[in-house]
């Protein structure tokens, strides 16, 4: 097993922590499958949240990571969120741990009805205001904080539904802030929030994501989940019937238990290098280039099914940010889709030939342009796997910008991660 643990002392660090319940006390539409009218909800299994993390650096940045629990993050949201918080000075990331129950409805678009139900401006001003008050709570209690972060595998907790043989990524990671009062913990873990969805379709839930924070809460002040690879990564979810809370249990004490053990290892120590620093480039993209098949796979029909997608893909914003933080020798880089299991391993490979002890790649940052992998990841359709296949047609149809994409993704991580190194 792959166990670090490192620590780094304030040097005029500073960090906060606030969460704001979302909850609706009403139905509400909720986001994550297709389907013809609204997928209204029908109660609440557990609540939802929104949460931020403030740090600062003295003589360096100040950023700000606000964390949905929501399926995605669109366009509106991440930019309404930003023009909220101008006036504090803060380098706003605004992220989505990918619960595929929970608010829909604040998406402008052909597609964003499709997935998240009918628009209602109403919601999505909402999540502005609570992502707001998240971010000024935070500045609130802002303090000296020292830093510790940690790296561990979990395996058996998720697996490639593109390829069942391909790779997988089990990386955990944690970073603690601790302030002389208050612990926070933030960790990541790839995997694909659907479990309550599948058990229970129209429950609002943070799935496991929301048990494992809640586990580590009864611990930590606070705890936050940073979406990890999520394009073609499963999560453990028996064929057989499991009831919806036995089947979160095992996806969320493993990662909570380990969380806090690796937080619990790591010790601080007096550093002089830099703690905090930020990172973004800016990609644009003509048009929209959806393609539903693999390379070797194309048939006639498949033509007809790239237009109409095309179609519905027109009025996607044509902009994508990748967009990072370094906090300790941890980078955390934030990609605006479902990130390719592939492009997530070249990318933390990067990081550790620049010296980085751990990179966490962010999926659902700053926006979505759908599902992103490598351009290798399209050409070959896997062997014998009806559905694996099905769910690869289904993630390559939803990469708007075609099968390129993962390739200027690399590039601009790469140039990121550079930065922050």
């Amino acid at each position: 097993m792959n166990d670090s643990g490192t620590g780094v002392a304030g040097n005029g660090f500073e960090a906060g922590w606030a969460r704001v319940d979302m909850t609706p006390a009403e139905p509400v539409p909720l986001a994550g499958y297709t389907h013809l009218s609204d997928r209204m909800s029908k109660g609440v299994h557990d609540p939802v949240f929104v949460r931020a993390v403030v740090m600062k650096q003295e003589g360096g940045p100040a950023v700000a990571l606000v964390m949905y629990d929501l399926v995605i993050v669109s366009e509106d949201l991440y930019q309404g969120l930003r023009a909220r918080l101008s006036d504090t000075g803060l380098t706003v990331m605004c992220a989505a741990t990918h619960t595929h129950s929970s608010f829909g409805g604040f998406w402008n678009a052909m597609l964003g009805r499709a997935f998240l139900g009918r628009f209602r401006p109403g919601v999505l001003e909402s999540l502005i205001e609570l992502g707001e008050k998240a971010v000024r709570d935070a500045l609130a209690g802002i303090g000296p904080a020292i830093v510790k972060t940690g790296t561990r595998k979990i395996p058996g907790l998720n697996g490639n539904r593109r390829d069942h043989n391909g790779p997988l990524d089990e990386e955990l990671h944690v970073v603690t802030l601790e302030k002389q009062d208050s612990r926070a913990l933030l960790f990541s873990y790839p995997g694909h929030p659907v479990i309550s969805a599948e058990r229970d379709h129209n429950v609002v839930s943070a799935d496991f994501p929301g048990l494992a924070i809640r586990k580590i809460e009864g611990q930590f002040d606070f705890a936050m989940y940073m979406p990890g690879a999520l394009g073609g990564v499963d999560v453990r979810f028996p064929r057989e019937p499991v009831p919806i809370d036995d089947n979160l249990e095992m996806m969320a004490a493993p990662i909570a238990h380990t969380a806090m053990q690796v937080a619990r290892d790591g010790n601080a120590f007096a550093d002089e290098r830099l703690v905090l620093a930020h990172s973004i480039r800016e990609l644009h993209f003509d048009r929209p280039r959806i393609r539903w098949s693999y390379d070797d796979d194309r048939k006639p029909f498949d033509f007809l099914l790239d237009a109409l997608a095309n179609g519905l893909a027109r009025p996607v914003p044509r902009v994508a940010r990748i967009e990072g933080f370094r906090i300790a020798d941890v980078a955390v880089v934030g990609f605006p889709c479902d990130l390719g299991i592939g492009l997530s391993l070249r990318v933390k490979q990067i990081g550790r030939e620049l010296g980085l002890k751990g990179v966490v790649t962010m999926s659902e940052s700053g926006g979505c342009v759908g599902y992103v992998h490598l351009p290798e990841d399209y050409s070959t359709t896997p062997a014998d796997e009806g559905d694996a296949i099905q769910m690869g047609r289904y993630e390559n149809a939803m990469n708007f910008f075609g099968h390129q994409t993962g390739t200027r993704f690399l590039e601009a991580a790469d140039g990121v991660l550079k930065e922050l190194a």
